[in-house]
């Protein structure tokens, strides 16, 4: 039986996705587009596995998994957030704390997202009914709920802010990268005539663009092949006729006669829904082309490579299946291609007693341990065995493990030599606990006697070439003194018979490379003893650390950086000791603050500060002290010398003792002033801003001019009658003075029509709360502004539309609009109607309170009229 899942997203392509993969899984999907409709979904039909998105009109994923959680007949149902826009550990802890199983950030690799899904519902299975976990609080909930939308409402306005400072940005690179720009940009019209096209097309091809401009597209026939050209003209017709076709590549003819290779794409104009032409870019891929196939080649020489090589080389996955091996590999195991594809596992080649060594030493290598190459005992095809060794390492793509590579070294033969040749044993065993490394053997009259193939890329020799020269003549000038020295130093110790191999030295050396560039190495030397003790050889082990010298010369500019960074007069330094208080501050500390670095010395931080801000800022510094947090970010409020107040944004880090406790702290400090009067201003624009929406409706619809304005008077009034905050009243009225704005979408005729209006054009009418809505939801009110438009016209027993909401669904606010809204309109002319008066507009909103409007509202509404000579503004 198919297991059911219940996928949530407001995005209809992310549904689509979704729901595509897990019907190509097996799975049974069913989908919903926010957390309402899929409870109710739930409930009718329980799944067996929900994944939901967070960010959603309606419900969001956060209150429809507490909802789940809540009800005993859903509770068990393992549950799945799956986000791009919560990602923040904050989101995450939230999300489990309401009981989710599993936390997963948008976008995941189709493979890794169905394992997840199915480790937890096998999981889920294997572990059987789950208690369910504590909700918490009402209110604690709503705190955390409404901290985290609020974190994600500020992130959207900076985001925006951003935006709108690239667009402006965007026209003029726009005409730049036309006129600039690498590939050939052209339009035609639909008759075929050549409109524009960028200078590109000299540098590509060699002519100008006058050649082309206003000729029709049937004279390119100088710049296509007669293929490329037959094949132009059908796709151009292809793309005016609306249709979309995939890069093709075209044969170019440039001016001087070579031919170039081209990537073809193009896509239709559209003006009031209609094509009237088309733009194109064509690419030059000449390089790309033959750049594919110098690789197609390479590719070819390299598989021969890999095939050529003497012992098994393999790659497999960690489902144990071998998905890549060479011609070594079949003769080895005695079998073919064909036989490694029956569907038996890797570890089936491996003895019974060495199965758990094999996946323990797969367990080191993916915490990062470096696993020597281990021996095992081999089974082949036809039963028989064989000893060997394994040399594995892990296969990452995209930063995650997918596998192993291997080599395998048969190792019958030494086996057979081990009693007779132990001098060579050891040489080899050494060999491959450090074949990363370059490996070298000198005898004791300091010549050459191995050198690992490693060298060539270390220094661009090959072994046989090394083997020749002189070891000092290998190293750069610089080093040869120290080389010579430390030789000396180890050769007179090799003369102790001494067991441990006290010899050994390491050194930094500067080398040769066959291209006269030098790289920088560590080099150990050790002596190889033969039985009895006695030097026959140095062993000595090379490896390349340019990329630490550099981290070290980088580490040594950071420092002097550091210094210079700390006297720069950008931010202000302050460096303070909990036992011995102030020990460094820059000049910009004293200019911020007003008083010289002597007169901080004498003074705390807590007199400095505004005594509003010093609760917070020592409830912070007490946590880092307790060892809670290492640092802190803030803005206070300090007092300077000549009294002024400044806002500041500071930030406070702390250095600690071996033994946990604060050494010092480093406070950085900016002086925020202008930042935060500016904020306060924008705060202030943004109600003219929505006063300047209101005006645009009006403009649309004369015959309601000023009823988006009577609304929001109404609706404020409303509000303040049922004691609201100041917050929420403000929220209200901003929201109500443009409720209609997405009446700019409908047309003008039908918004002045002096007849009753028919069901269609109704229909277009009822559109305009979504419009609405879809023009504000992007912008970051500090309030749902956008769901107060979209539900001022929903009822409260789910008459009204669009999505037919009751009461539980729809915010206070939005409540309180409908019925503003509704009284207004009742009461005031419109174009197929005259005004019905206030009395009919109460006796509606009294008539049907409770059945279309809230109770507490209608109730406040006519409380204004009745008792307090409420009066509707002209």
């Amino acid at each position: 039986m198919k297991k059911k899942i219940l996928i949530v997203d407001d995005n209809s392509a992310n549904l689509y996705l979704l729901q595509s993969l897990l019907e190509g899984e097996g799975f049974d999907v069913s989908s919903a587009k926010n957390g309402q409709e899929a409870l109710d979904m739930a409930h009718a039909d329980p799944p067996d596995l929900i994944v939901s998105d967070i960010l959603m009109p309606v419900m969001d994923g956060y209150l429809f998994c507490r909802k789940c959680k809540e009800d005993e007949h859903l509770r068990q149902i393992p549950f799945v957030f799956y986000t791009a826009t919560y990602t923040e550990p904050k989101d995450e802890k939230f999300a489990l704390s309401l009981g989710a199983d599993q936390f997963v950030l948008k976008p995941q690799e189709p493979e890794t997202l169905i394992q997840i899904l199915k480790e937890i519902w096998e999981e889920r299975t294997a572990a059987g009914p789950v208690a369910p976990k504590p909700l918490g609080e009402e209110m604690e909930f709503f705190r955390q709920h409404n901290e985290i939308l609020f974190r994600k409402l500020e992130k959207k306005m900076l985001d925006l802010e951003t935006a709108n400072r690239k667009l402006k940005c965007l026209e003029e690179q726009y005409r730049l990268s036309f006129e600039n720009v690498t590939d050939i940009v052209w339009t035609i019209d639909t008759d075929f005539n050549v409109r524009k096209i960028s200078p590109s097309v000299e540098r590509m091809l060699g002519y100008k663009s006058q050649d082309f401009i206003g000729r029709s597209v049937f004279d390119l026939v100088k710049i296509l092949t007669p293929e490329s050209m037959e094949r132009a003209m059908a796709e151009i017709s292809l793309v005016l006729s609306g249709q979309t076709i995939p890069a093709s590549v075209y044969s170019l003819v440039a001016r001087d006669g070579t031919i170039k290779h081209g990537e073809f794409s193009g896509s239709p104009t559209l003006r009031e829904g209609k094509i009237v032409g088309m733009v194109s870019v064509i690419r030059d891929i000449t390089e790309r082309m033959q750049a594919e196939e110098e690789i197609r080649q390479s590719e070819k020489k390299y598989r021969e490579l890999f095939d050529f090589l003497p012992i098994p080389v393999y790659e497999m996955d960690f489902e144990a299946n071998i998905t890549s091996a060479n011609r070594a590999i079949y003769e080895t195991f005695r079998g073919t291609e064909e036989d490694l594809k029956k569907g038996f596992k890797a570890w089936q080649l491996l003895s019974p007693e060495d199965v758990d060594t094999s996946a323990q030493n797969i367990q080191r290598l993916l915490k990062g341990e470096q696993v020597e190459g281990t021996e095992y005992t081999l089974k082949r095809l036809d039963g028989s065995v064989f000893p060997a060794i394994i040399i594995s390492s892990v296969i990452y793509r995209d930063g995650k493990p997918v596998g192993l590579r291997g080599a395998i070294v048969d190792i019958t033969k030494r086996r057979q030599a081990e009693e007779t040749s132990k001098k060579s044993e050891r040489k080899y065993r050494l060999l491959a606990e450090n074949v990363n490394d370059v490996i070298f053997v000198l005898d004791m009259n300091l010549k050459y006697t191995y050198i690992s193939p490693s060298v060539k890329f270390l220094r661009g020799y090959k072994p046989e070439e090394v083997l020749k020269q002189s070891p000092i003549e290998t190293l750069a000038p610089s080093s040869r003194d120290l080389a010579l020295r430390t030789l000396s130093e180890v050769m007179e110790l090799g003369k102790s018979e001494r067991e441990d191999i006290s010899a050994s030295r390491t050194l930094q050396l500067e080398v040769m490379r066959k291209d006269g560039t030098t790289v920088w190495t560590e080099v150990k030397f050790s002596f190889i003893r033969d039985e009895n003790q006695q030097p026959v050889g140095i062993l000595g082990v090379t490896r390349d650390i340019a990329e630490r010298k550099q981290v070290e010369d980088a580490l040594r500019e950071n420092e002097a950086r550091f210094r210079s960074y700390f006297e720069l007069p950008l931010i202000g330094i302050a460096i303070t000791s909990p036992a011995k208080g102030w020990l460094e501050g820059n000049d910009r500390l004293s200019a911020i603050l007003g008083y010289s670095f002597q007169e901080l010395q004498d003074m705390t931080w807590a007199e400095l500060t505004h005594p509003e801000d010093l609760d917070a800022d020592v409830e912070q510094f007490n946590r880092v002290l307790a060892g809670e947090i290492d640092g802190y970010m803030i803005d206070k409020r300090f007092i300077r010398k000549n009294g002024e107040i400044i806002w500041t944004s500071l930030a406070a880090g702390c250095v600690r003792k071996q033994d946990g406790t604060v050494d010092y702290f480093v406070a950085l400090l900016e002086d925020i002033t202008d930042r935060k009067m500016s904020l306060e201003r924008m705060r202030k624009s943004l109600g003219a801003t929505v006063n300047a929406i209101a005006v645009t409706v009006e403009t649309r619809d004369p015959y309601t001019a000023g009823h988006q304005r009577r609304v929001a008077d109404l609706a404020r009034a409303i509000a303040t009658e049922m004691n609201l905050s100041s917050d929420q009243i403000e929220s209200i009225r901003m929201a109500a003075t443009i409720h209609d704005l997405g009446k700019i979408s409908v047309p003008a005729e039908i918004l002045s029509k002096p007849t009753k209006l028919t069901e269609v054009e109704f229909s277009l009418i009822k559109t305009h709360v979504q419009s609405g809505y879809n023009i504000l939801k992007d912008i970051e009110f500090p309030w749902p502004v956008a769901r107060m438009v979209l539900e001022h016209h929903e009822r409260i027993d789910g008459s009204g539309y669009p999505n037919g909401l009751k009461a539980d669904h729809l915010l206070l606010e939005s409540r309180i609009l409908s019925v503003a809204d509704v009284v207004e309109a009742m009461a005031s002319y419109r174009p197929y109607r005259p005004g019905l008066g206030v009395d009919n507009a109460l006796n509606e909103i009294a008539k049907n309170k409770g059945v279309h409007y809230d109770s507490e509202v209608v109730d406040a509404c006519l409380r204004l009229f009745h008792e307090k000579n409420y009066r509707i503004p002209d």
